[in-house]
This record gives C-alpha cells, sequence and structure tokens, in this order.
C-alpha cells in the first residue's frame, strides 16, 4: 500500500542515505510490484503532490523501469494527470504500461450495498 509504505521511506529519506536506499531496495528490485492506491493522500496543503512522495515514487520507478520489472499500479489520478505532475515519472509509467493501461469509471462497488 502506497500510503503505509511512503510514510516509513520518507522517514529515512534525508536523514540517513543509506538507510533511505535500503529502504527502497526492496521495491526496486522484486520482480513484481503492485503500487496500489499511488499518490492517495499525497498533497500538501497547497494542493500539489509533495516533493518527497515525487522523489520516491521516481527512485523506485525509474529503477524498476530501466530494470524492466512488473509494477501495476492503481491510483485516482490518470497517467495523464501525473504527467502533468511530473513529465518524467509520468511518462515511465506511460511507457510501462505499453497497452495495458485501464481507466476504471463509474461508481464505486464497495459503496453499493449488497455489492
Amino acid at each position: 500500500s502506497y500510503r503505509s509504505e511512503i510514510q516509513r521511506i520518507k522517514a529515512v529519506m534525508y536523514d540517513k542515505a543509506q538507510q533511505y536506499s535500503q529502504a527502497i531496495q526492496h521495491w526496486t528490485s522484486v520482480n513484481n510490484l503492485y503500487i496500489d492506491d499511488l499518490f492517495k493522500f499525497a498533497e500538501g496543503r497547497d494542493g500539489k503532490i509533495q516533493p518527497q512522495d515525487l522523489q520516491i515514487m521516481f527512485d523506485i520507478i525509474n529503477t524498476r523501469y530501466i530494470n524492466h520489472k512488473a509494477t501495476i499500479f492503481s491510483g485516482e489520478k490518470t497517467v495523464n494527470e501525473i504527467t502533468t505532475i511530473d513529465e518524467a515519472l509520468g511518462s515511465r509509467i506511460k511507457a510501462m504500461l505499453g497497452d495495458y493501461g485501464m481507466a476504471c469509471r463509474g461508481t464505486n462497488m464497495r459503496l453499493i450495498k449488497g455489492a
């Protein structure tokens, strides 16, 4: 889950460079990674995604992109929205998705009783 891991990684990001590398090493090297709720609650008071979140995700996604590692993303932002926020990150995600990107719209089924 993006939300649970991003906080742990941010805690060591600036204080201990070696611990930061170790904190993201697992996420850059596993063969298959599912990033659930990408950038969920990542906006600061200014409404923009916090720079630390962008940097961490760039470090992870760029390494996975370079090494051709399978990555699945879910989130409320489209690839185009992410690209508008950070072109380098969005373009890598778009390249990784290739023909497999999918947008789901409509009613959240968890909100419908009996679904």
